[in-house]
């Protein structure tokens, strides 16, 4: 698999500048099916392979510290998962959304909405601005 993903990238970036390939915390090394939660030694050979990395939603803090050591100049390329719904075990989500995006942004990495549509399916449409803010 990392090689097609090399071969993909490459492919992208020369049809399609601008273009990136990222691979989602779902596949670790043994291509078992395995969320991970955070880039580590299971799955860096896809981060390795392609233009960046995004994590599943249930990571912690210390999964954060984790990486910081591993991304190698690269922590814009890892786009941590946060679910506005805030299912699982998550730091933040729904109205507290901005405490997961506050310390992923202190760790230098990027972010990747999931569900940013919650206020506006969960709650009344007359509220909506109002919820937003």
């Amino acid at each position: 698999m990392p090689r097609f993903l090399r071969y993909l990238t490459t492919q992208l970036h020369q049809q399609v500048p601008g273009g990136l390939v990222l691979w989602y915390d779902s596949v670790v090394s043994s291509g078992q099916l395995k969320w991970q939660n955070e880039l580590n030694e299971h799955n860096r050979v896809f981060f390795d392979s392609c233009d960046g990395f995004f994590t599943n939603y249930n990571w912690q803090k210390e999964h954060l510290e984790r990486m910081q050591g591993l991304a190698r100049g690269r922590l814009a390329d890892i786009y941590v998962g946060v679910d506005v719904f805030a299912r699982g075990d998550v730091v933040g989500g729904r109205f507290d959304t901005n405490k997961s995006l506050e310390l992923i942004r202190t760790h230098g990495f990027s972010v990747a909405l999931f569900a940013p549509g919650w206020v506006y399916e969960c709650f009344e449409k007359t509220d909506f601005f109002q919820n937003e803010d």
